[in-house]
């Protein structure tokens, strides 16, 4: 992870919600990551609504960071699952790489 990507990373995970932000801290940034059941649990919310919540959250980094580092053409992908996969597994190797570098979030 460059230190542009890292900081863009910083950014995005800043403003996002609070709510939304746990999400993706306690999924992705700890060890082990939390599962969608337990996640609900602690949110007071379905494992389903979990992981809509965590979808939400992966489109908005994702987009952010298509902005913030010029990732993606700017193009409106003719099939918009595809698209949002795009979207969503560029925030997922962001996660995965602060994750690497040891920035883990406290449970």
């Amino acid at each position: 992870m460059t230190a542009n990507e890292r900081r863009a990373l910083d950014a995005t995970l800043a403003a996002l919600p609070d709510r939304l932000r746990l999400v993706l801290e306690l999924r992705f940034l700890t060890e082990p990551g939390w599962t969608l059941k337990q996640l609900g649990e602690r949110l007071g919310v379905s494992q389903q609504r979990a992981g809509q919540l965590q979808a939400g959250a992966l489109w908005r980094v994702g987009c952010h960071l298509q902005r913030a580092l010029g990732s993606g053409t700017g193009e409106t992908p003719t099939d918009l699952r595809n698209g949002i996969a795009a979207v969503q597994e560029l925030a997922l190797r962001q996660l995965t790489a602060l994750k690497r570098s040891g920035r883990g979030a406290e449970a």
